[in-house]
């Protein structure tokens, strides 16, 4: 499991009054990302799975489908990278159980299971664009190791959250050549951002919406 690491922001202030120059931080700063007026970026947390449990939706009549935008559906599933990969999976847990159309999953997922019957199965492609997004630059940036509570303790790998931008991976960990840490480069971007998905679904229970 990757190591959740706790950074204190209260060096922040400091560093944007000029006491460090580094032009990506302040990049980051200006984009709202880190707010002075919630100084600490709290100890993450890896996610259980990928696909967020919905809240559970007003019981409707159940009926067999075909699925439609408003219904509740309830779907077993597996997500595989394109790698054969399998990345996350509800195996073990309770069918995954959201509305169609209401955006609590990716879009990809929720228009896969339009047309769906109970009891069927199917395999669904994912674009980045349905999916988790693409890889957005500006959501790689270099820190300096200031903000960093146990800077040593850092490995490439371990996962942060700021509660303005969310879990961010360390990528890269910078030295100068005394071996001190001279910058932390950290990705922001949702960690399946730019990657294409393949779910196989099944879908257990729908609900009509109607």
């Amino acid at each position: 499991m990757k190591k959740s690491v706790a950074l204190a922001l209260a060096i922040l202030l400091v560093l944007i009054s000029g006491c460090v120059n580094n032009p990506d931080f302040d990049k980051l700063n200006e984009q709202g990302w880190l707010n002075p007026q919630s100084p600490v970026i709290e100890p993450s947390q890896p996610p259980a799975n990928t696909l967020p449990d919905a809240a559970n939706p007003p019981a409707v009549d159940a009926y067999s489908g075909p699925v439609k935008f408003g219904d509740v559906v309830h779907a077993d599933y597996n997500l595989f990278l394109e790698d054969g990969v399998r990345e996350d999976s509800s195996e073990g847990r309770s069918p995954l159980v959201f509305r169609v159309g209401d955006g609590g999953l990716i879009k990809g997922f929720e228009n896969g299971v339009l047309g769906m019957k109970t009891g069927e199965s199917k395999t669904v492609q994912v674009s980045p664009e349905d999916g988790y997004g693409t890889v957005d630059p500006n959501k790689i940036q270099s820190l300096p190791p200031e903000v960093f509570s146990d800077i040593e303790s850092l490995r490439v790998g371990d996962v942060v959250t700021s509660q303005q931008v969310g879990q961010g991976t360390i990528i890269e960990i910078g030295r100068g050549t005394d071996g001190n840490v001279s910058y932390v480069r950290v990705d922001f971007n949702h960690r399946l951002a730019g990657k294409t998905l393949r779910f196989e679904i099944t879908v257990v229970k729908i609900e009509s919406g109607a």
